[in-house]
């Protein structure tokens, strides 16, 4: 008799198990569409974040250093704000004077008002010009109030610091052979205007120069006209 021959059992094959692809009865695998086909990177807490900038944003620029002032050609060698100005007499920079403080101190202003000046010590500045103004800029007068009507004035002092000018429509007018005095502020008018120099200062009306206020006769006080004053000397004459 034949041999039997026995084979040994295959053993059943494994069961496909899904996780995240499937398996389909030909045990191939295919995607499952509702995942990602990768998953993102997790987020780095070390890393820094990058930002974007939006595109109208700009960078601050850096700030110029202001251009130091040049010296006016020839005046080189004179002196600068706040070095003190009493040996050399003159200022480097247009439109500046050498401004006397006392005997010992100086220094280069555009103006200077004479008295104590805020931040300094108790010792006022005379302010007495101590060369000439260095060319090249107009020099800066400061707005001063003016005078009234019957108040005293000077419009041509050395110093402009001094200066005293007279409101508009007045003159100052300076007393007679007394050269150096300061005037009045009056209103003074011409050939034919009303005039009256018996009123207070504040409203009295002269006449120019060469004209004389004319009053009635018998009327103190009233108001007269400005005439042709008489050559001196022929006052008597017709």
């Amino acid at each position: 008799p034949m041999p039997m021959i026995i084979f040994p059992s295959l053993p059943e094959p494994e069961k496909c198990v899904p996780l995240k692809p499937t398996c389909n009865s030909d045990t191939s695998l295919t995607i499952d569409e509702k995942e990602p086909l990768y998953e993102k990177e997790p987020l780095d807490a070390k890393k820094p974040l990058e930002w974007n900038w939006p595109l109208d944003e700009k960078e601050p620029l850096d700030e110029k250093e202001p251009l130091e002032q040049a010296a006016v050609p020839g005046y080189e060698h004179c002196s600068s704000p706040g070095e003190g100005c009493m040996s050399t007499m003159c200022c480097k920079f247009a439109g500046m004077t050498c401004f006397e403080k006392n005997a010992h101190w100086g220094d280069c202003m555009e103006t200077c008002v004479p008295g104590l000046h805020e931040g300094e010590d108790d010792k006022p500045w005379t302010c007495k010009e101590r060369g000439e103004r260095t060319p090249g800029k107009e020099p800066i007068e400061e707005e001063k109030p003016l005078a009234a009507s019957g108040e005293a004035c000077n419009d041509v002092a050395l110093l402009a610091a001094f200066r005293t000018y007279c409101a508009e429509g007045l003159t100052c007018d300076y007393p007679e052979n007394t050269p150096g005095a300061s005037g009045m502020c009056k209103k003074i008018v011409g050939y034919g205007y009303k005039c009256n120099t018996a009123l207070p200062p504040a409203e009295a009306v002269y006449c120019s120069t060469g004209l004389q206020c004319e009053i009635p006769e018998n009327m103190p006080g009233a108001s007269g006209v400005c005439e042709q004053a008489p050559f001196p000397g022929y006052e008597h004459c017709s």
